[in-house]
């Protein structure tokens, strides 16, 4: 998984469900009725066979119990359903054993089990039901209202808790008490997903669609799902310290601010729309439609991991014409440069002095450089300009770069050496030596752009909801 290479091409023949035996070189398929069993790195088949039912049994849940694999599936017998709990164990003779059979409710529809209370779960479009498989006691019923998007849900390891998707963007989860079941949270997708799966520990959940999220039991990520639709250009600042990082995006009026050294985050409420952001010396700058402001984090009252966002009071340190069109702040925060048609106009902070400069075609974009000696913009003619910042502040006659150049200085590389050029399936260092392997929804692409700060990176995709921040040690 870190490096992308494929060990082993195993041809099972069949497709299905696909499961992995306590020794994790083991697998077996299951294909309507029939089972088939390989040995992973040797690509053999070891067993294969049926399961003991004139129609394709419906699988609750598997899980290891030493070498093999313990299933519980549930067959219809003389129209009854029954739940029978099977030992599948390559290495006995038969492979597929019955350890015990327990009769049912006649409930249809998808089920799930867990080995730990022997509990099941059928769902159908009327409702969700939870018995003891043991004693046909009924636990729960939930009817569900009219439109309930369901597919099979899942117990956790633990036993504990069960999960299933009410949307493509929504999970429900209850909890087992000694009364029977409550619901317990909903979690919120900040993407659509159309698989999920329960970690070892119970303690969150993954979620599988366009790429892959984690989502923490008692936490809400994102109070409503967002419009898939929606194409988004993404800010990220960091500090040199690595204190903290912030994002945004671009005409957003809020921030997220995380704490990296403790875990925490808090929402920031901003009265302006964002252009730019920035994170020098522990204060958070923002460059927004009317200006350039600033928050200093320890004396703005500004609670980490706070209950919902919140408004703080930020230092307007220089006001700009809103009818500006394209803003940017260099990565030190002593430069404002931003445009008006054909005017290019730089601020030097520190100094207070001002130039603006005429160009021949107008930008459709702006960027300082890492160093801040240069100004980068594309042209509404699509191709890559670069002016120098002289000594005194002023601005030098502009250069044409070629659209390569162009796009390795607008995706460019980290102070530390580190790059991820488009199209390239790696991150690496200085020297060209791969350091991480980047999944396919990562790459960088025209719609995924690449921004270094320091030994951080960030992949901004524009159809996800939030970049994607990587930490490279130094």
């Amino acid at each position: 998984m870190q490096t992308g290479v494929v060990i082993r091409k195993v041809n099972t023949q069949h497709p299905g469900k696909i499961m992995f035996h306590g020794d994790q070189r083991t697998i077996s398929v299951i294909n309507g009725k029939n089972f088939y069993t390989h040995d992973v790195l040797n690509g053999i088949k070891l067993c294969q066979g049926k399961f003991s039912s004139s129609q394709a049994p419906e699988l609750g849940a598997y899980w290891v119990h030493g070498d093999g694999l313990q299933l519980a599936m549930c067959i219809e017998t003389d129209g009854k359903p029954v739940i029978t709990i099977y030992e599948l164990q390559p290495t006995s003779t038969p492979p597929l054993h019955v350890l015990s059979s327990f009769p049912t409710p006649s409930c249809f529809g998808p089920f799930s089990f867990s080995p730990v209370s022997f509990h099941a779960s059928f769902g159908t479009g009327e409702g969700l039901t939870f018995f003891d498989v043991q004693s046909s006691e009924l636990l729960y019923h939930h009817t569900v209202p009219q439109g309930f998007y369901h597919s099979q849900g899942q117990f956790s390891p633990n036993g504990d808790f069960f999960v299933c998707d009410v949307s493509e963007y929504e999970l429900y989860v209850w909890q087992k008490t000694p009364t029977g079941y409550l619901h317990w949270t909903t979690l919120r997708s900040r993407s659509q997903f159309h698989q999920f799966s329960w970690s070892p520990t119970s303690s969150s959940i993954m979620c599988l669609g366009g790429g892959i999220q984690l989502l923490q039991l008692g936490k809400h990520p994102n109070p409503l799902p967002p419009n898939k639709d929606i194409h988004q250009n993404h800010l990220v600042a960091y500090a040199a310290n690595g204190s903290h990082t912030a994002i945004t995006s671009q005409h957003s009026t809020t921030v997220t601010v995380l704490n990296c050294l403790s875990g925490t985050s808090q929402q920031l409420i901003i009265n302006t729309s964002i252009w730019d952001i920035k994170i020098v010396n522990n204060s958070l700058f923002i460059m927004g439609t009317h200006g350039l402001s600033r928050c200093d984090f320890e004396t703005s009252g500004m609670v980490h991991n706070g209950h919902g966002p919140r408004s703080v009071d930020f230092c307007v340190m220089l006001p700009i014409d809103h009818n500006t069109q394209f803003k940017a702040l260099s990565y030190d925060c002593s430069q404002v440069a931003f445009t008006r048609g054909t005017q290019l106009f730089l601020y030097n902070i520190r100094s207070g002095k001002s130039v603006y400069k005429y160009i021949d075609h107008e930008p459709m974009s702006i960027q300082f450089s890492l160093d801040g000696h240069q100004l980068w913009y594309e042209g509404d003619d699509n191709n890559y300009y670069f002016l120098e910042i002289e000594i005194d502040g002023g601005l030098s006659k502009v250069t044409k770069g070629s659209l390569e150049e162009g796009h390795i200085l607008f995706n460019h590389s980290s102070p530390q050496g580190y790059s991820a050029r488009r199209g390239s399936k790696w991150v690496r260092d200085s020297t060209g030596k791969k350091l991480l392997w980047l999944p396919p929804s990562w790459r960088p692409t025209p719609t995924c752009k690449v921004k270094w700060d320091h030994n951080f990176l960030a992949l901004c995709h524009s159809h996800y909801p939030e970049p994607i921040v990587i930490k490279l040690q130094p």
